[in-house]
């Protein structure tokens, strides 16, 4: 979502970034607001939309509660601002949806003016609980990292010793932990347990889980239980900090994504950018050139990390191979729609077809 702002102001637009987190960082032609979480955050976004003069609003949301996105779709009702809502997962079982849900879902997004989705599969979700097809576009959600994701930096101590371990570095990460259903969402008790069984073929090699924040100690806990219990803390490091990730990613020789439900995931298209062999679940599809494994499998993973330690540079050439696309031409081609559809000040709309932006875009996280 950084990435994004920056990215608009590139093209001349004033941008005016509405988060809920502290520290959020961005270029300093993007103004930052701090807004409050929970029910307010809509009557305060749309209070800065209006204050400020914004032609659009994009909020960035997850999992698809209807619960989240009414107070936004009123926020348009009531004023006329065009609201997009990008959705970048839907983890929930379909079955688990009551109709009254399933009604209210469609309903809500019915009443935006689009919701951009994370890949097809959120995309393919959503039509299945019955909103309309014209009200979704689905987006890869990812944009090259600037320069400042990549400067050389001091590594943390733990990292260091693993990174400097002579065989292959295998590395992952999340923003978050998340607990669903009592399980590790984003696989880091997968990752400690595939990493216990390719260290017995490759005691050489290092695995390193990034971690962004704190987030679902006893998921942290227990992973981290695991580590000492089979004494594997001289190849395994799990870092909580706020190093880049794509700096992280790009110190590897493999990726790894090993979720149990997932988007479009970013850090699997960072990677791969990068010339990162990468490696993900098969919870969702998967852009093309990244290895992919059953999800859950914890030993499939191992062999397939261990097939591509037999031939890195071969895995690196079809790693080369596969740039994967950007998303940036499709959310400014769904703003172009969106305020062509409402006939929202033309000047936004022609900046954004033609040269520098008339307006303003608010970015919500």
């Amino acid at each position: 979502m950084q990435r994004l702002a920056d990215r608009l102001a590139d093209r001349g637009a004033r941008v005016v970034a509405m988060s809920t987190t502290d520290g959020t960082e961005a270029d300093p032609r993007v103004q930052v607001v701090k807004v409050p979480p929970g029910r307010i955050r809509a009557a305060v976004c749309s209070q800065i939309a209006w204050n400020e003069g914004l032609d659009l609003l994009h909020v960035h949301s997850f999992g698809a509660f209807w619960k989240e996105m009414l107070p936004f779709a009123a926020v348009q009702q009531a004023t006329g601002l065009p609201v997009v809502v990008s959705q970048h997962s839907l983890i929930q079982e379909l079955h688990t949806f009551s109709a009254r849900d399933q009604r209210m879902l469609a309903l809500t997004c019915g009443a935006l003016a689009r919701v951009a989705t994370s890949g097809p599969t959120v995309r393919d979700k959503l039509l299945q609980l019955g909103v309309a097809p014209h009200k979704l576009t689905a987006v890869v959600p990812f944009l090259v990292p600037q320069t400042h994701d990549l400067s050389v930096q001091t590594w943390p101590a733990d990292i260091d010793a693993v990174r400097k371990r002579s065989g292959p570095l295998v590395v992952a990460g999340t923003g978050r932990l998340v607990a669903s259903g009592g399980r590790d969402l984003y696989g880091l008790d997968q990752f400690v347990a595939a990493a216990r069984k390719v260290l017995t073929h490759r005691p050489d090699a290092g695995f390193v889980y990034l971690i962004g924040a704190d987030g679902a100690p006893d998921l942290l806990k227990a992973s981290r239980q695991f580590v000492v219990d089979h004494q594997l803390q001289h190849a395994v490091c799990i870092h909580v900090g706020d190093l880049p990730g794509p700096l992280m990613w790009q110190a590897g020789d493999v990726f790894v994504r090993p979720t149990i439900d997932d988007g479009d995931a970013v850090s699997v298209r960072e990677a791969m950018l990068l010339g990162v062999p990468t490696v993900a679940s098969d919870a969702v599809g998967r852009p093309p050139g990244c290895w992919t494994y059953r999800s859950g499998d914890t030993s499939g993973l191992a062999r397939t990390l261990l097939s591509i330690f037999s031939d890195l540079e071969g895995a690196r050439r079809t790693t080369a191979a596969n740039r994967p696309a950007e998303g940036f031409d499709a959310v400014v081609e769904i703003y172009q729609e969106v305020l062509a559809a409402g006939g929202v000040r033309s000047r936004l709309r022609s900046g954004l077809q033609h040269g520098p932006l008339g307006r303003a875009v608010g970015v919500k996280s």
